[in-house]
This record gives structure tokens, C-alpha cells and sequence, in this order.
């Protein structure tokens, strides 16, 4: 009896122990598989069941009648044998009806945006009036944080607080969210870098605003704002009006950074300078989704590697609340400057990098869309690099020393894609594309481009109602186009830049803000690029707007 009861304990420790990640080890059996939930059974790694079955002699064929070869792939099916798409299988079996069962209701028909499409970030009230107003210092910030429910405004007072935010597991709610603040005037509150730990940290967090603060980091190998790799998700977050400096020990050190699936974040008003990495949203195997963000406003510069980066996104895995939905991800009235400070050779990077979104399922309509932007110089590569389902318009491009942008095939390849009004001055190349879907749009039109090598793109590619003309005479259609600091000017002089005929309707109609220029006067007239008028008649700054503190931005 003894010995059955020793024997029970064991094997029920046992049992509890192959439960754990530590007892499934680092390679889980809920990663093998792609989608299964969705009915996609391809491998997400492919060394985890092939050759790991039955040495000889080979069992029957496989789910799919595939013949199998010894050692045999564990499961229903024989990868090594070839493709096996579930959809086909269960339509000869059972029927098109069947397959019903499997679809995906959010990832067809491509939607109508021409209907317009809800503002990103705007299920978070970030400005609702505060339930509980909380008063804390360096003295007692981190056991507050701990006690915040929603409703709650901390509110940090001047001072240096030398150890993280700890925002983990702290949730609000659209209607109440949680916000963390500092002086909005005045002497700021300083978060400061500890060495092994990121500034400020999040993790299966949702409702909450962080605005108001200095994080500097002293260059110690760390990061700014991180959702953690281990989180389950972070969202309806709102990072604005923040300083942060000096998180530059190293290229992957970044500014703002999620490794884990994120939707519905605005960053907004924030000044990102003397970082590795100013904002980096995903991770290297595709796999943290970024979803329905709104990027507006900031000052992103002094950047060792990207200035900003979204990685491309695999099959995305359903989360509670995470969107089904077609989302747009808007970037849009950004500063984004790599004129001092980049790495060059191998490690040099984009001023800003867009990935592609998921290739089927959930995602797979999603688009970015990028407007209204300076991008502004890079000394060792382009200033922009995209893939899958964008639109640029009414951003100004300027690189004195290389290429301007570049649409091509990355992790994926450009699908439905719009590049128009913008004004573009490149050393070497403006506009270029590559490899492009055919079974989607493109269409490079109404741009004034000033660059050796202007516009680059494959025939199916609609190239048309664009200004081109050498980078050396930029200066007699632009007021100030060379030169630093503010006093740049890509306006066009008296005159210039006026064109005969009409942008075609269908080319902008669902792109928010099409109608207007990059200083959001109304298109009255035809005109090529990002302004609809000549410039010094009413702007009062060179720029469509005037970041505070900017003028040694580049």
C-alpha cells in the first residue's frame, strides 16, 4: 500500500511536471503547427516531426494517401511526401459545404475602404477625467503603481526616479483607462537607466496611458518602453509627450519596443533621439503582431540602426479582443532624421522599414498607410523600405547622400501598393519597385521626384502624371531644397510644379487626408508632389509643422 502510494505521488508530480513549458521544453507542441484552430497544419518548425516516427517498415499512407517513407513524420501527415492542404482533402471527401466550417469570415472579401475605416487608437479615452488622482515621488512610485485600478491617474512629481516603472498586469478599461504621468510643465520627471533592467515595462497590459516623462538611459544596454517577449499581449496603450534620450550602449537598444502581439497603440508628440533603435514594434521571427497603431507627430532621430522598423507578420493566433478585422496601421506627421549618429557598412538601416502583414487569415487585408512624414536624410542607405499593402502620399523624401525609397520583395512581396504626392530629392534613386504582385495594384503617380535615377518600376506597374527631373536642378522648382535645420524648404518656387491634367479619382479616394497637402491646405489645383501651393504665402515654418526643440534634429 505504501509503495502504490509513493508510486501515485510520483507519477501525479510527473504528470504535473510534462504540464509545464519547462517539462515540454523550449520547443512546445502548441508551436508546432501553424494555425491548427483554423485548420492549417503546416509545420511553424520544421525539425520538431519529420523523421521522428516509425523507422520500418513504413505504416499506410498518410491523411492525404501520400505514400510514407521510413523514419516516418509523426502525425496524420507525411510532410516529406509533399503539400497536403486540408481544404482540398475535405472538398473531395464531404463536399464544398464542409468547408464552411474552416473559413475565416474576416479574411474575405478585401475591404471596402472607401468606406472609410475607424481611427487607430481611438477605443482608448485617454483624456477621460480620472475616478482617483494619486500624488507620488521617488519615494513611493513603485508601491502606488502596484495599487492602481481603472479610473486611476498617478501622477509623478518632479524629481529623478532611478528605478523602473513596472506597469506588468495593469489594466484599465476603454471607458477608464489607467494613466501615468509627470509634470506637463516645468522641472520633468526623470526616469532613469539601471543597468539589466528596461525603464519602463509591460506585459499583459491594456487601458493605459504613459505621458509626460524623460526616460534617459544612460547607455546602459537596455530599453526604454518594452513589452515583454514572455507577455501574452499589451493593448489600447498611449505612449505620448515623452523624452527619451540616451539609450544608445547599442544597436538593439531601442526607444519604444513590443515583443509581444500588440493592437491599438498611439504614440504620439514624443521626442526619440541618441537611441539605438528609436520605435520597434514585432519581433525577428514575425511572430509578435502589431496591429492598428497610430504613429503620429514625433521626432525620431540620431538613430544608430532604424529609426523605426514594424517586422513582417506571420499566420497571427487569435488572442481575447485582439482584432479579427481589417486594420490600417497610420504613420503619419513624423520626423524621422538619420542625418548623424547611424551605424554604416553592414549595420547601416532605413530610416524607417515596414514589413509585411500575414499572408493569409486574420491580417492579411491590412495596410499601412504613411502621410505627411519628413524623412530626412541617411548617409549609408535608403531612407525607406516596404513590402505587402501600403500607400505613401504627401511626404517629403530628402537624402543628399543616396536613394530615397524602395518597394520590394523582403520577408514577402509588395501587394497593393500607392506611392503619390510626394516630393522626393535623392542623390541617386527616388522611387523604385521591385517584384511586385501582379494580381494586386500599383501605382507610382503625381510625384515630383529630383534624382539621378527618378522612378524605377516593372511595366505592370501604372507609372504616370509624376515630375522628374535631375537632382542637381532641384533649385529651380524647389524654394530651398539643400541646406539643415529648419530652414529647409521643398516647396515649390512661383510657378513650378503646376500640371495640366487631374489625378485619377479611384487612385486616393479612401486615403484620409488624400484631398489635402502636406500642410493640409485643400488640393485646389494640379500640382506635383507634397504642396498644392507655392510656398512663403502663408506658412509661418518651412515644415508642414514645428516640432518643439527640433531645429538640431538633423
Amino acid at each position: 500500500r505504501q509503495v502504490r502510494r509513493v508510486h501515485g505521488a510520483a507519477t501525479a508530480a510527473l504528470e504535473w511536471l510534462a504540464s509545464t513549458r519547462l517539462g515540454k521544453g523550449l520547443s512546445r507542441f502548441d508551436g508546432w503547427l501553424a494555425a491548427p484552430e483554423h485548420g492549417d497544419f503546416r509545420l511553424a518548425s520544421h525539425t520538431v516531426l519529420i523523421r521522428e516516427g516509425t523507422p520500418s517498415p513504413p505504416p499506410p499512407p498518410d491523411f492525404c494517401g501520400h505514400p510514407r517513407s521510413g523514419p516516418s513524420d509523426i502525425g496524420a501527415l507525411e510532410y516529406k511526401a509533399g503539400a497536403c492542404r486540408l481544404d482540398e482533402e475535405l472538398a473531395m471527401r464531404h463536399g464544398a459545404l464542409f468547408l464552411s466550417l474552416l473559413e475565416d469570415p474576416t479574411g474575405r472579401p478585401p475591404p471596402d475602404w472607401h468606406q472609410g475605416a475607424p481611427e487607430p487608437g481611438a477605443t482608448t479615452n485617454a483624456d477621460a477625467s480620472p475616478s482617483r488622482v494619486i500624488e507620488a515621488d521617488p519615494s513611493n512610485y513603485r508601491s502606488l503603481v502596484r495599487q492602481l485600478e481603472p479610473g486611476d491617474h498617478l501622477r509623478l512629481a518632479a524629481g529623478d526616479y532611478p528605478r523602473p516603472l513596472d506597469l506588468r498586469n495593469l489594466r484599465g478599461t476603454a471607458e477608464r483607462p489607467i494613466v501615468v504621468s509627470g509634470p506637463a510643465e516645468g522641472a520633468p520627471a526623470v526616469l532613469w537607466g539601471r543597468r539589466g533592467a528596461n525603464t519602463v515595462r509591460l506585459r499583459d497590459t491594456a487601458h493605459v496611458v504613459i505621458r509626460h516623462l524623460t526616460l534617459d538611459g544612460g547607455q546602459h544596454n537596455i530599453a526604454g518602453i518594452v513589452l515583454d517577449r514572455g507577455a501574452s499581449y499589451a493593448h489600447d496603450i498611449t505612449v505620448e509627450y515623452l523624452t527619451i534620450r540616451n539609450y544608445d550602449g547599442a544597436q538593439g537598444n531601442s526607444g519604444i519596443t513590443t515583443r509581444a502581439p500588440a493592437w491599438n497603440w498611439t504614440i504620439r508628440n514624443n521626442d526619440i533621439r541618441r537611441v539605438g533603435t528609436g520605435i520597434y514594434f514585432g519581433r525577428p521571427d514575425g511572430g509578435a503582431p502589431f496591429i492598428g497603431g497610430l504613429i503620429e507627430n514625433n521626432v525620431v532621430a540620431e538613430t544608430i540602426g532604424y529609426g523605426m522598423q514594424i517586422k513582417h507578420q506571420h499566420i497571427r493566433h487569435r488572442l481575447p479582443g485582439m482584432p479579427m478585422e481589417p486594420r490600417q496601421t497610420i504613420i503619419r506627421h513624423n520626423v524621422i532624421s538619420k542625418a548623424a549618429g547611424s551605424s554604416s557598412g553592414p549595420q547601416a538601416r532605413p530610416n524607417l522599414l515596414l514589413g509585411h502583414f500575414p499572408p493569409e487569415g486574420p491580417g492579411q487585408h491590412d495596410r499601412y498607410l504613411v502621410y505627411g512624414n519628413l524623412f530626412h536624410e541617411n548617409p549609408d542607405e535608403r531612407l525607406f523600405q516596404g513590402e505587402g499593402n501600403l500607400a505613401l502620399y504627401n511626404n517629403l523624401f530628402i537624402n543628399t547622400y543616396g536613394d530615397a525609397l524602395v518597394v520590394l520583395r523582403h520577408n514577402d512581396v509588395p501587394k497593393e501598393v500607392r506611392i503619390l504626392n510626394n516630393t522626393v530629392l535623392a542623390r541617386r534613386s527616388g522611387i523604385q519597385m521591385y517584384q511586385p504582385d501582379d494580381r494586386y495594384r500599383q501605382v507610382i503617380a503625381g510625384n515630383a521626384v529630383f534624382a539621378e535615377n527618378p522612378v524605377t518600376a516593372p511595366r505592370e506597374v501604372r507609372v504616370e502624371h509624376n515630375f522628374t527631373a535631375p537632382f542637381d536642378s532641384a533649385p529651380e522648382s524647389l524654394k530651398q531644397p539643400y541646406g539643415g535645420g529648419l530652414g529647409i524648404d521643398l516647396s515649390p518656387t512661383s510657378g513650378a510644379l503646376r500640371r495640366d491634367e487631374p489625378m485619377p479619382a479611384d487612385h486616393g479616394a479612401d486615403l484620409p487626408g488624400f484631398d489635402r497637402d502636406i500642410h493640409g491646405r485643400l488640393r485646389s489645383g494640379e500640382r506635383y508632389g507634397a504642396y498644392a501651393e507655392d510656398g512663403g504665402q502663408d506658412d509661418t515654418h518651412a515644415l508642414p509643422w514645428n516640432p518643439a526643440n527640433c531645429s538640431p534634429c538633423w
